[in-house]
């Protein structure tokens, strides 16, 4: 925090509390949303790794993916679709 004030942010007293508070309450929701998010980010990266010639394909894989029911995607079909690449 002490950068932040330093840069001329300014926070109420109980700021920190609050937050704390807040991540501790709504600790496992943030952790079912990051385990659903984290198949996204390592997709459309796979997909984005690719040459110019090979984007249609990827394209085409995307499309196809966003049609799945992603969360309930299991590990073995995260890697998967990270190897079809």
């Amino acid at each position: 925090m002490q950068p932040l004030t330093a840069a001329g942010l300014k926070f109420d007293d109980t700021f920190v509390e609050r937050q704390v508070r807040m991540l501790t309450q709504f600790e496992q929701g943030i952790r079912s949303q990051l385990g659903l998010l984290l198949p996204y980010v390592a997709i459309m990266r796979a997909l984005t790794r690719v040459k110019a010639q090979d984007v249609p394909k990827s394209k085409d894989q995307l499309k196809a993916l966003s049609q799945l029911d992603i969360p309930r995607f299991s590990a073995c079909s995260l890697l998967t679709a990270l190897r079809q690449r």
